[in-house]
């Protein structure tokens, strides 16, 4: 067995808990002793992963992950991964790839590495090939076409249409627009709040202890402030690290650059060199008026992988290699991290002029703006 934080780890586990459940059928998990006995015979050194296997077992996580609505399995997983943070004191770099393990036991996700989360050195990132939820890519399928990698592609390759799309309960319609339930802000919209991600010292059972870190408000809790809430404070801490979970509440500020409300961006607009880019991958038939769209820069990964050399290129074709232009990026609004994503990988490959419009098309909506259908992905020509 690898060791506890590598990737390679996680997997294992996640294709023993698959084997224990062809073994066991459904409900396969609810006999804690024969699920962590099975699966001793088969990891035989592996006495910690064991451990926090039968922890999340009795915290739950595979009777919840079972019984979750399939549009919403990523920030159930979130939820479930702060649950045994907070609970057990597992650290969250540990605890989020045994809640995939488990998703990816049930049929409800993908092996743990491939969301990249917790690889101690840059990857690739691999795109999942079927409909899971909590990524950029919808969790149903409907004929309007969405922007990802195709299935296998490499990562260098340019990102090619496709046909998934939420169906019309995971969308929100403002006037003609349609935005993705899972980015909308408050009210009727709030779904679930993904908590904080916090550093632990090495998971030892025998020395657990509460987790002394403050949770970020859920959508209720949060006031709503600003245009379309593009102010709002979810008490989420800003990281330099890419967010894979893109459809859930971001924080106030963005290191590298400038966070610019929907006033700000009107003004920034009277510079005729601002550029404004869109890197929303899911599927929305409208955009801002004369945005380029780019939604390469949104993808989770690391900043030096391929999307990023990528996104790169398209910048600087856009800019003519000006890395003191005005840029502008934008997803679908407050509870997007692909715009954050955007700000890190432009800051990375050496723009210094960059903000961030987190109210994004949710706000610019609700202003009345001018909108226009969302072009073909830039550098796809």
């Amino acid at each position: 067995m690898t060791s506890f934080g590598d990737p390679g780890a996680f997997d294992a586990l996640a294709q023993a808990l698959a084997e224990v459940r062809e073994r066991l059928g459904d409900p396969p998990f609810a006999d804690r002793r024969r699920v962590v006995s099975l699966m001793a015979d088969r990891l035989p050194d592996s006495k910690r992963e064991l451990r926090a296997i039968a922890s999340a077992i009795d915290e739950g996580v595979p009777a919840a992950l079972a019984g979750v609505e399939r549009h919403l399995v990523g920030l159930e997983m979130d939820r479930l991964a702060s649950r045994l943070e907070n609970s057990i004191g597992l650290r969250i770099e540990i605890a989020r790839p045994i809640v995939r393990a488990f998703a990816f036991a049930l049929d409800l996700g993908p092996l743990p590495s491939v969301y990249g989360g917790t690889d101690p050195v840059p990857a690739p990132v691999v795109q999942p090939t079927g409909d899971w939820a909590g990524m950029s890519q919808p969790a149903h399928p409907a004929p309007a076409p969405v922007y990802y990698p195709a299935p296998g592609a490499s990562q260098h390759q340019h990102w090619q249409p496709q046909q998934p799309a939420p169906p019309a309960a995971d969308v929100i319609r403002i006037g003609n627009h349609v935005i993705p339930r899972k980015y909308a802000v408050g009210g009727s919209a709030a779904i679930v709040a993904v908590l904080a991600a916090v550093s632990f010292s090495e998971f030892d059972q025998s020395q657990v202890t509460p987790a002394p870190t403050a949770s970020p408000l859920t959508n209720q809790q949060a006031q709503p402030k600003g245009v379309g809430g593009e102010e709002t404070d979810f008490g989420v801490a800003a990281k330099r690290e890419l967010e894979a979970n893109v459809g859930s509440p971001t924080p106030l500020e963005v290191p590298g650059g400038k966070r610019a409300t929907t006033a700000q961006v009107r003004e920034l607009l009277g510079d005729k060199r601002t550029l404004l880019i869109d890197v929303l991958a899911d599927n929305h038939p409208q955009t801002l008026k004369n945005a380029k769209f780019v939604p390469v820069g949104g993808t989770f990964g690391s900043l030096t992988d391929g999307n990023q050399a990528q996104f790169s290129a398209i910048l600087g074709k856009l800019t003519a290699g000006d890395r003191n232009r005005p840029l502008v990026f934008f997803c679908a609004g407050p509870q997007c991290w692909e715009s954050y994503n955007a700000m890190l990988r432009a800051e990375a490959a050496g723009y210094r002029n960059i903000h961030w419009y987190r109210g994004g098309l949710i706000a610019w909506q609700a202003s009345g703006l001018d909108m226009e259908p969302t072009p073909a992905p830039a550098g796809t020509g």
